[in-house]
């Protein structure tokens, strides 16, 4: 079982035989109802054109794309709501609050004694 079969819980090579199986079948019953028929050349090539534009293409290819949209995506919403959270605190607190709580920080963190050494010098 692929990668991608466990995450969706489908298995996707099966689902691309039994899509590429249909696809060939629809093209059989297009063809026999033209030998028969039943079709004119210009339905049978309409109907030909619908099929080829509906063919099942690549099964995980499609998975695998559109589960990183999706990452993408969800990526974007989270980065979005912490940018906009932290955005809301920076300009709720005013700008000498955070001159302040940077100078206390700095201090600390060690900088008293920085500061100290500095003087004596």
């Amino acid at each position: 079982m692929s990668f991608w079969s466990f995450i969706t819980g489908t298995d996707l090579e099966a689902e691309q035989a039994r899509g590429d199986a249909a696809d060939a079948q629809l093209a059989q019953l297009n063809q026999d109802a033209l030998d028969r028929g039943h079709w004119s050349q210009s339905q049978y090539d309409q109907a030909e054109a619908d099929r080829r534009a509906g063919l099942t293409g690549d099964v995980v290819g499609s998975v695998q794309s559109e589960f990183n949209a999706g990452l993408r995506d969800g990526l974007s919403n989270v980065t979005s709501g912490i940018k906009s959270t932290l955005q809301a605190v920076w300009t709720a607190v005013p700008l000498p609050i955070w001159i302040a709580a940077g100078v206390v920080l700095f201090l600390y963190l060690g900088g008293f004694g920085l500061v100290r050494r500095a003087l004596k010098k």
